[in-house]
């Protein structure tokens, strides 16, 4: 499922890559304020940037061995094993830029040693779900290409981590020195901290990756979501359990009485600026507590109280409509024109509506949300057999192929070639895709112009459907008690006619004259049925002449005769 989800995929690594603006940065904003945050982290990707890409290591002959790796603050320490404990020395063979530079780095000695034996510097939740190992090898082909699809998103899983480590390391240790500058009445410049305090830092940086997720790997992730069905159906979930689970604490915590007035008011600043941060990127149906209210409004408040009808604009109408566009789906997506807030939102990171089947049954349901990721691509299997079945190569090719060649094929080849069109060739958008759009869409980003067209006429069908069966509800109730002389039923189904005249467009609207035709073609079915069910007027006499050949056994009261069986 992996390979044909996100692997290969740079929309995905660059969503990803979104994690630090998104939540991090606002989540040690509230604490350690808007501008110590924003320049720290800009400070720490610079840093780990320049780490390097080798790792220096002490063999077993004890000379210093230099390995390839990715960047990381370790790339700045030499690990070496002293007394069954791995000891981390800093690199005297690197320049660096300045002695304060040199200074702030070998501060982090107390930070890697703790994230190091946490496992924190090199794993990632691909990782974890893949067996993904930067210094093992992979045993087989399928091993290797499975490491090759997912080295771009455990890159950007590292990466992310490692900045939230520093960063929130950094902002603790400047927390704790102008805590006991204060206390001591001294310069800033001028505290040292105790090791033991610089530990503190550490583990409490630790403690904030975590929270704010950069450090979700499979152990500390959902229990539920570590083995067996779980991991299937939770796949790729962790994240949105997290983001939750973080968002609840910190809700509880503003309201909590037994916490200070300072960690009320922080926990208050994290939740607003984690929401400005959703409002700025995925607009605002990215909003944390957007599915939510959704959910309220059109499935559990009754009409009285505001609730959405099923025939009415839904919820998501309504908030485009209010706020317009713009607003709705964030700057980033109105300006670039590319969407972007659907893989960014804060929002439906757990349950989402099945799209393509909004009136699924109970069993489907089930089936769709614990299948997870590997049920929806064994299904769309069976659509490219479809697609070959009706002699579409191309769009079979596309289905078959994991979702980064997919899109690459549609932005390089097939989209230049005819634009965005349905199977029957009807153009689904009304203008052309620019390079921008073309470039996005290679990289895994659908166009806005596209997706916006489709969630119109998806709405659109919606509520047509909805409307059409209301009025055909409403005059089969009155056809029905007409054949049944029944009439309370007559009575209700009146009731049903003119509470749909009141909410349907003019040219629905139920009137004697369609009445009558409704009539007409209810008792013409009528003649049609054949043992209880009605069959179309170009296939009855087969239907009929195929019955006839059944035999029926015949019991010994009464007895089903073939010609009663087949009788009109």
């Amino acid at each position: 499922a992996f390979l044909y989800t996100i692997g290969f995929n740079v929309s995905s690594a660059a969503v990803n890559l979104s994690q630090i603006p998104l939540f991090v940065g606002p989540y040690l904003s509230g604490k350690y304020g808007v501008r110590n945050t924003m320049g720290t982290l800009l400070r720490t990707g610079k840093l780990l940037m320049g780490s390097g890409f080798e790792k220096s290591i002490v063999g077993a002959d004890g000379k210093i061995v230099k390995k390839k790796v990715s960047p990381g603050i370790e790339n700045y320490f030499v690990p070496q094993e002293v007394n069954g404990k791995t000891v981390y020395t800093l690199r005297e063979d690197l320049k660096y830029s300045s002695k304060e530079e040199k200074e702030m780095i070998a501060s982090l000695k107390p930070l890697v040693e703790i994230a190091a034996a946490n496992g924190q510097l090199n794993q990632s939740y691909l990782s974890d779900e893949l067996n993904i190992d930067q210094t093992g090898r992979q045993k087989t082909f399928g091993d290797k290409f499975t490491k090759l699809g997912a080295l771009m998103f455990h890159e950007v899983e590292q990466n992310n981590r490692q900045v939230t480590l520093t960063a929130a390391y950094l902002l603790e240790v400047q927390r704790l020195k102008e805590l006991k500058a204060k206390v001591d009445k001294v310069n800033v410049k001028d505290v040292v901290l105790t090791p033991e305090q610089m530990e503190k830092a550490a583990v409490t940086a630790l403690y904030n990756t975590q929270e704010s997720n950069g450090g979700a790997v499979t152990e500390t992730g959902a229990r539920w979501a570590q083995k067996d069905l779980g991991r299937v159906a939770l796949m790729y979930k962790n994240y949105g359990i997290q983001m939750y689970y973080t968002m609840l604490k910190t809700a509880r915590k503003v309201l909590d009485a037994n916490y200070t007035g300072q960690e009320r008011v922080d926990a208050a600043k994290q939740l607003a600026y984690t929401h400005l941060s959703a409002l700025l990127l995925a607009g605002v149906h990215g909003l944390p507590l957007y599915g939510a209210i959704k959910v309220l409004f059109e499935n559990i408040l009754p009409e009285a109280m505001g609730g959405i009808e099923d025939w009415e604009e839904n919820f998501d109408t309504q908030m485009r409509q209010f706020f317009g566009e713009m607003a709705y789906k964030g700057p980033v997506t109105a300006l670039s024109g590319v969407d972007v807030s659907n893989r960014v939102a804060l929002s439906g990171l757990l349950l989402q509506m099945n799209r393509y089947n909004p009136d699924a049954t109970i069993e489907e349901d089930v089936f769709f949300y614990l299948g997870g990721p590997a049920v929806s691509k064994i299904k769309s299997f069976f659509r490219g057999a479809q697609d070959v079945q009706r002699m579409q190569y191309e769009r079979a090719f596309e289905t078959f192929v994991p979702a980064s060649v997919r899109s690459a094929y549609r932005g390089i080849v097939r989209y230049p070639r005819e634009g965005i069109i349905t199977r029957r060739g009807d153009n689904m958008m009304d203008s052309d895709l620019n390079l921008f759009e073309l470039g996005g869409q290679t990289l895994g980003f659908a166009p806005y112009e596209y997706t916006y067209s489709q969630d119109v006429v998806r709405e659109a069908k919606r509520r047509e459907k909805a409307l059409g069966e209301r009025r055909q509800d409403a005059m089969r109730m009155i056809n029905d008690g007409r054949m049944m002389h029944d009439m309370d039923l007559l009575e209700k189904g009146t009731e049903k006619v003119l509470d749909f005249n009141l909410i349907a467009p003019k040219d629905a609207a139920i009137t004697n004259k369609s009445l009558k035709r409704s009539w007409t073609s209810y008792t013409s079915q009528k003649k049609r049925l054949l043992n209880g069910v009605v069959i179309t007027p170009q296939y009855e006499r087969h239907m009929r002449d195929m019955i006839m050949d059944y035999k029926p056994v015949e019991w010994g009261l009464g007895s089903l005769g073939q010609k009663e069986f087949g009788e009109k």
